[in-house]
């Protein structure tokens, strides 16, 4: 990358007080929040047009702006024209649409998409002046006259011929021709080209009018002039801070000469004025020509970082370096998207930017204080503050590295670096709720949740965990499994060829080092064959670090920096610490360090200590750690010891550190999550179901580590367990509810757990096994949500955990002398026995095969045996590594059709992995021991290079893109624990030849004759 930036918390706008005259005008909240992309619709696509702006709208919203400008859509005048075309501020008429761009239903159709997406929508009003072959001028007296009485232009704009405002048929004309464009195409407001030189009691007389049409209407002026903000106007452009920024990087001012034009502004501008702060747009060259790449985005990062409202011109996001200013304003030239591939931090830059500045109620609203640095000719520094939260920037604004004080901070600064440290108090969770609720549609999801690689160390000390995915670093979570602070980290190449980037130019490929190890190295070899990149992975067992030994090997010289997406919405602070250098060499070998803490002072004391205790220690210690841990494990069959080892491992990573017994599901999002996925509130597969604990607890059982599974049942019954005796959905590791809706299975699989544990003290029974079959009688045996989570009625494996379930506690209330209690769970599982139905309608499910597993039915029952002959021809698959089925007929829980994301509407559901565990746990009990290995067989083949199994493979031969591949892992959640438990549980059941979690009590009740 071309600049380095550290981001540890988010940035946003303010409203400035100060001794000035006069107080703001009201601005709506989405104008204050807002960020502002200018486009120039002739430059913005090879078409030109409103259709290719449209198309477009997806790649805007998710870039983060939120208000499209569009530069003036009139026809153009053609006599006096400058250029070939001409200069679309030369307007013929004010009430038509230029032909080139369209019609006026593409107009409304662009508005109407974006209003959809949660965009707003102004355009260019060039109200001083017309074209001189306006419709216009068949009414002289609206004209401006010289000395000797002919319509005449102001300054050097020979072109157009300026407005007489004195006129009063021209003001009533120019206002209906604005409520018409606010009428006719539901418009958000205007860009006012030069506002100034407009009597200001006009736009106010037409700020007034055009709110009756359409409240909460922008008006953005063209101007710096501070009258023009108190009755008419919402924004105004900041025209010398703009200008000081171009001398400041252009080395013909100190850094300290923005502070003044700033303090200047506050002085004489209304109470709460706003600017829109910009550093490129249509009346100059392209700010990357004039300052170079690192400074421009320099230059973006105090726009988005100071009070007021950013704007960012047509292409910016790419480094498009195609001229706006005269003369290009007035002919054809595109922006050329294809930088896209050439500049890709560029995109990432400003991305990350509008999200932080969008979940980060101090840039947005806060105050603004400078703060002293000793370098004030080079370095700007200042806070933003909101009520609970801070954000301090510095940015070096030249091309020399900056080592001094910022405040009484020693601060160290690359040439044009850019810090931006965050801090916030309080509810966080609830800052999010309040500031964000209106942008939840331009939230970005998460990475892929196909890890190939999850890792952290067996100690209690180090609370970080790690994923990986195609070829990169993806989640990173801290002080707990389920909140990733890092979304992604990965290496940017720069060559004097090209600038590439390990995702996008790189195949990758992942091995694992160390068998008995959760180390994991990934291969990532250019496309072009120029360099090959090999990282590997392991935490610091004794620290918050998670260390990257990288080894670049390549044929040409190159440079290689990092580039990081960080989570916006959980707590936590980061530091990046490296020993990788800047300089341009062919082969090299160096250590990242990504330190984690309360504060950013512990994180990066963590990622120095880390560094310098040096990447083979670190790795020696934490690899030491997993092979006792791998060590005490039991053997498995020795073509899947490793696959046995690796799934233990994963259990063993996935129960939290802080909050011990909380087991999550994955540490994963299946499908990115959706638009909504990056908040506070939002957890993917990052939450603990008791129903997944459960079989991770008889997982570890059948691993003779009944201890784990001891403390995975404490954490059911003592942070999760309602009073009522239920159980939530599902829960963060520190047991709030996140989502509700009861599961019976999940209620009665705990009971079990409880009676194979030998949980049967008093207080146990009275105060959580009780309370849930009590419930189970009440409520049983139907479930509001299946084990699916899906629909409610009667359903054949919940049916049978109940049965389970009642049975178990029965027998803790016998101990616990309690026989009437006992009796009512034994009649009503007896009920429910003799009447158990093995589909529910015409669902085709083998949840059935529950009442094998659990003991209450026999495996050669011939109702089973004729319901598998059902499910074998309706719901099952044979894939290259062996037979795997579907959760059901008509399944809609998967990718699309054309293999795109889950979106709830239009999925098809796919093969499940556990379910193959699941068919072999039935054949162990019905004695089919050989057809058992080949379902454990069939696991193994579904797991991916990282020996990670996912909770979905792909389903059939044809595919729609190298992501699917016939019974491999799809989008779906990787590693699931439950699909890792069912391998261990299979695994260990062969090796027992029974299924070692089958209840004994329930055994003897159904099956012992």
């Amino acid at each position: 990358m071309k600049i380095a930036y550290k981001f540890l918390i988010i940035v946003s706008l303010l409203a400035v007080t100060s001794g000035a005259v006069a107080q703001q005008r009201k601005t709506p909240d989405w104008v204050r929040d807002g960020v502002i992309y200018e486009i120039y619709p002739r430059a913005f696509s090879q078409e030109g047009n409103f259709n290719a702006i449209t198309a477009r709208l997806d790649e805007l919203k998710d870039l983060g702006v939120t208000i499209l400008w569009l530069m003036p859509i009139h026809p153009i005048g053609q006599e006096k024209k400058k250029g070939t075309i001409g200069s679309p501020y030369a307007v013929r008429d004010y009430y038509a649409i230029n032909p080139d761009y369209g019609n006026g239903d593409d107009l409304k159709r662009l508005v109407r998409e974006a209003h959809a997406r949660g965009l707003k929508v102004i355009i260019d009003i060039v109200a001083n002046h017309t074209s001189w072959d306006s419709v216009l001028m068949k009414h002289p007296e609206y004209y401006k006259r010289d000395a000797q009485g002919n319509i005449t232009y102001p300054y050097d704009w020979y072109d157009i011929a300026a407005l007489d405002y004195r006129n009063q048929q021209l003001r009533r004309y120019m206002i209906d021709m604005l409520k018409y464009w606010l009428r006719e195409f539901d418009l958000d407001g205007f860009r006012c080209d030069v506002a100034g030189e407009v009597p200001t009691d006009f736009w106010e007389t037409a700020t007034a009018e055009l709110e009756k049409v359409k409240p909460d209407i922008l008006m953005l002026a063209e101007a710096h002039k501070a009258e023009l903000l108190v009755k008419a106007f919402d924004l105004d452009y900041s025209w010398p801070l703009h200008s000081a920024l171009t001398k400041v990087l252009q080395g013909q001012a100190p850094a300290s000469a923005l502070r003044e034009e700033w303090e200047k502004e506050v002085k004489e501008w209304p109470r709460g004025a706003l600017h829109m702060r910009f550093s490129d747009n249509h009346d100059e060259r392209r700010a990357i020509a004039r300052f170079g790449e690192p400074a421009a985005l320099a230059a973006s990062a105090l726009v988005f970082t100071l009070d007021g409202v950013p704007m960012i011109y047509n292409g910016m996001e790419i480094g498009d370096t195609t001229e706006s200013g005269a003369p290009a304003l007035f002919e054809k030239l595109p922006i050329f998207w294809s930088f896209a591939g050439r500049r890709p931090e560029f995109r990432r830059f400003y991305k990350q930017m509008m999200a932080m500045r969008r979940a980060s109620n101090a840039l947005r609203r806060g105050t603004l204080e400078w703060v002293k640095n000793s370098d004030e000719s080079r370095v700007v520094s200042f806070v933003r503050r909101a009520p609970g939260e801070d954000v301090s920037v510095t940015i070096n604004l030249s091309n020399r590295p900056f080592s001094g004080r910022v405040g009484s901070a020693e601060v160290s600064l690359a040439a044009w670096e850019v810090k931006v440290n965050g801090t916030r108090v309080g509810d966080f969770k609830a800052d999010l709720k309040t500031d964000l609720k209106a942008d939840a549609n331009v939230r970005r999801g998460w990475p892929t949740a196909a890890k190939n690689g999850f890792g952290t160390s067996t100690t209690l000390a180090s609370k970080v965990w790690f994923t990986l995915a195609n070829g990169v670093l993806t989640e990173v979570f801290y002080p707990t499994v389920d909140t990733p602070i890092v979304k992604t980290l990965q290496l940017t190449v720069s060559t004097a060829a090209s600038v590439e980037t390990e995702s996008e130019h790189t195949v990758h490929k992942l091995e694992v080092p160390k068998p008995a190890s959760l180390t994991f190295r990934q291969i990532n070899t250019a496309k072009s064959g120029q360099y090959t990149i090999t990282k590997t992975y392991v935490t610091d067992p004794q620290r918050n670090t998670v260390l990257i030994n990288v080894q670049f090997d390549g044929r040409v010289p190159a440079r290689v920096s990092t580039d990081h997406e960080v989570s916006l919405h959980n707590r936590g602070n980061f530091a990046f610490v490296s020993d990788c250098g800047a300089e341009l060499l062919r082969k090299f070998n160096c250590t990242i360090a990504l330190g984690f803490g309360q504060d950013l002072q512990s994180a990066t004391a963590a990622a120095h200590a880390s560094l310098s205790q040096g990447f083979a220690t670190t790795q020696r210690e934490y690899e030491l750690g997993w092979w006792h841990y791998v060590s005490s494990l039991p053997q498995a069959e020795p073509k899947h010891q490793r696959q046995f080892e690796m799934a233990a491992m994963v259990l063993r990573a996935l129960e939290d550190k802080t909050f011990r017994g909380a087991v999550i599901a994955s540490p994963s999002t299946p499908w990115s999550g959706g638009p909504n996925s990056d908040e506070a509130t939002a957890s993917g597969y990052r939450a603990v179901w008791s129903r997944d604990i459960y079989h991770v607890a008889t997982a570890f059982m059948a691993m003779n580590d009944n201890e784990t599974a001891r403390r995975l049942l404490d954490y059911l019954f003592r942070v999760q367990q309602k009073r009522d005796g239920s159980f939530p959905r599902n829960s963060w590791v520190d047991g709030r509810v996140i989502g509700d809706g009861l599961q019976m299975d999940q209620v009665a699989l705990p009971l079990v757990l409880a009676y194979q544990l030998e949980r049967h003290d008093r207080e146990t029974w009275l105060k959580h096994i009780k309370p849930a079959a009590d419930l189970i009688v009440k409520r049983g045996p139907l479930t509001d949500q299946d084990r699916w989570e899906e629909k409610s009625g009667y359903f054949p494996a919940t049916v049978a955990a109940e049965i389970a379930g009642l049975v178990c506690a029965a027998e803790i209330a016998k101990i616990n002398g309690d026989t009437d209690s006992a009796n009512t769970y034994l009649k009503t599982a007896d009920g429910w026995a003799q009447k158990a139905e093995l589909f529910h309608g015409s669902v085709i499910d083998a949840g059935f095969l529950e009442f094998v597993r659990l003991g209450i039915k026999p495996a050669k029952d011939p109702a089973i045996v004729q319901a598998l002959r059902l499910v074998d021809q309706r719901i099952k698959v044979t894939t290259p590594v062996g037979d795997a089925w579907y959760r059901y007929n008509n399944d809609l829980y998967g990718e699309t059709p054309t293999g795109g994301d889950f979106d709830g509407r239009n999925g098809v559901g796919r093969l499940w992995t556990f379910l193959s565990g699941e068919r072999g746990q039935y054949e162990i009990a019905a004695g089919n021991l050989t057809a058992a290995r080949t379902r454990l067989d069939t696991m193994a083949g579904l797991a991916n290079e990282g020996r990670m199994i996912a909770e979905q493979v792909w389903d059939r031969k044809e595919s729609p893109g190298p992501a699917f591949r016939f019974g491999a892992g799809t989008g779906s959640a990787t590693p699931l624990a439950w699909s890792m438990a069912q391998f261990i549980r299979l695994a260990m059941n062969l090796k027992h030849r029974r299924n070692l979690e089958t209840p004994d009590v329930v055994t003897r009740r159904y099956l012992t004759k």
